[in-house]
This record gives structure tokens, C-alpha cells and sequence, in this order.
């Protein structure tokens, strides 16, 4: 009698908990009603596709597609989940929202909360709303010290002091050009540029722990290279197409007199050295010419 009610009242147990994941993703299916936000890939596992602003009044830059499946006692205890994808964060910031998640599911344990935890990430997604700068862009922040320009202007004159210190080696002073209709004396940029490193000698050395290895170098300079590439600015020399000098001598021997066949020799010497150039690829290309390689071979003395 004791095991028939036990296993009563864990089928009803059971039963609960499947009717609270149907009745929740139901719930979910109103609410997440924008385009491929809310798909259903089986009755205890979906995905939903985050974004800070899903009506579109302003621009996206980030986003996080949450997987989640339901265990057998969801929701008194905590569902499967993960991120499958992730736009426009970094490492840092991906594992402080992995962090949110973990927190909320710990508050709402005993209750549905999904939609509890989309909120929290939409709510993140929206506070980190930035559009991630391009590797070029980078490099160039970091060459400013990890400061922006304020405006077009000092990009500018930054690109003219450039210029100048490849013609001549001279030093180029903010606020010195002749151009300046502000009338500023330039003392606010020669401030900033009081601080500027000047050399090696004088730049410090950052811990080891922080440096860059050998492999993360490679993996920038791949991407940095591929990024080059899909703007126009490099040419993809390892796939241009071009066959190379010896593999069109390989394909027409007659190449290699081409040009003397145009006009800087005669007609019987042109052959004449087509003829050489035939006579010595079979000759090399005579497989009895390598047999009997130990064997010492005598060289007359004159």
C-alpha cells in the first residue's frame, strides 16, 4: 500500500512539472513574438534569440542565442543551458553575463523562470549595447595611447605629423599648423603630448603574466591579414591564381625562349636552344642515370 501511494504521488509529482514546462512555453511563445525569437526544437528544448532591442528603434550590436532544456523536475531544480552564440562581446563580458544567469536561476528556483532570465540577459545586452571595433581600429586605439580623437581634426593633424616625420625626421607639434581658425594656441594638446612615450628606453615592461605569446600573435596577425583582405586593402597574395616560373616551364618548355623567338635571336637559334632545353629535361629526367650511385666514379685529370 506504502509503494502504491509513493509511486501515486510521484506521478502526480511528475505530471506537475510537465504541465508547468507546457504551460511556460506557451507563456514564452506570447511573449517572444518577434521574428526567429522564440524556436521550439522539441517539447522540453528550445533556443531563444536575444537581443537588447528586438522591435528595432535602435541599432543591435550584440546578441546571445540561449538554449535551454528542461529536466525531468523543472522547475524545482535548475533547467540545461547554454549560449550557442554570442555577437559583439568579449571573453570578459561573456562570462559576467554567464554569471547573471547562474544568479537569477538561483533566485527563482521552485518557479518558472525563463522569461526571468531572458530579461536579465536583454537587460545586460542593453547596458553593453557597443558596437565592437575591428582589429585595424584597435591597433589604432592602442596606438593612441587607448584614447579616441575628440574629432576629424586631430586624426588629421596626427596623419600630417605622420607624413611629416617620413619626409624629413622633424617633431610635429599639436596646434602648430597655420590652418587653425580657432585661434587656439595648441597648449591643451602639447599637454597631452607631454606624456607621449618618446622611446623604448623610457617605456616600462608589463608583468609576463600580461604579455603577449607567440601564439596569440599568430591568431591576430591571421585575422588582422584576413580582415585586410576582405576590405581591399591587401591583396591575397597566397591565392591569386598565378601559376609560378617553374610551373609554366613545367607546362610549356617553349616559354623559356619566347622572348628570343620575338625578335632578339634568329629562328635557327631560338630552336637550337628550344632543342637544349628538351634534350636536358629528358636527360635528368633518365631515372639510369641515378643507378649505381655508390659506386666511385673516376674524373680524368684534364
Amino acid at each position: 500500500g506504502c509503494l502504491l501511494l509513493g509511486s501515486t504521488l510521484l506521478c502526480n509529482s511528475m505530471a506537475n512539472y510537465k504541465e508547468e514546462q507546457e504551460l511556460e512555453i506557451e507563456a514564452l511563445q506570447s511573449l517572444f513574438i518577434h521574428e526567429n525569437e522564440f524556436e521550439q526544437r522539441s517539447d522540453t528544448h528550445f533556443v531563444l534569440h536575444l537581443l537588447p532591442f528586438p522591435e528595432g528603434d535602435q541599432e543591435n550590436h550584440v546578441g546571445v542565442d540561449l538554449a535551454v532544456t528542461y529536466t525531468t523536475k523543472y522547475p524545482e531544480e535548475a533547467p540545461k543551458w547554454c549560449f550557442e552564440e554570442v555577437k559583439g562581446l568579449e571573453e570578459e563580458q561573456i562570462a559576467a553575463l554567464k554569471q547573471v544567469v547562474k544568479d537569477t536561476i538561483e533566485q527563482s528556483l521552485g518557479m518558472a523562470m525563463v522569461y526571468s532570465i531572458a530579461e536579465a540577459i536583454q537587460n545586460y545586452l542593453r547596458d553593453n549595447n557597443k558596437k565592437q571595433l575591428s582589429m585595424h581600429d584597435q591597433m589604432l586605439l592602442r596606438q593612441n595611447n587607448g584614447k579616441a580623437p575628440a574629432d576629424g581634426k586631430k586624426k588629421a593633424k596626427k596623419a600630417v605629423a605622420d607624413s611629416d616625420e617620413d619626409e624629413d625626421d622633424s617633431d610635429y607639434v599639436p596646434g602648430d599648423s597655420d590652418d587653425d581658425s580657432d585661434g587656439s594656441d595648441g597648449s591643451e594638446d602639447s599637454e597631452e603630448e607631454a606624456g607621449t612615450f618618446r622611446g623604448l628606453e623610457d617605456k616600462p615592461l608589463c608583468a609576463a603574466s600580461e604579455r603577449v605569446t607567440l601564439d596569440q600573435f599568430n591568431k591576430w596577425r591571421v585575422a588582422f591579414k584576413k580582415e585586410m583582405i576582405e576590405k581591399g586593402m591587401w591583396r591575397n597574395m597566397d591565392d591569386d591564381g598565378r601559376p609560378s616560373g617553374r610551373q609554366l616551364f613545367e607546362r610549356d618548355a617553349s616559354l623559356a625562349t619566347k622572348d628570343l623567338e620575338d625578335g632578339e635571336m634568329d629562328a635557327d637559334e631560338a630552336a637550337e636552344i628550344a632543342k637544349q632545353n628538351e634534350a636536358a629535361k629528358l636527360h635528368w629526367g633518365n631515372e639510369a642515370l641515378f643507378e649505381g650511385g655508390d659506386e666511385d666514379i673516376e674524373l680524368d685529370d684534364d
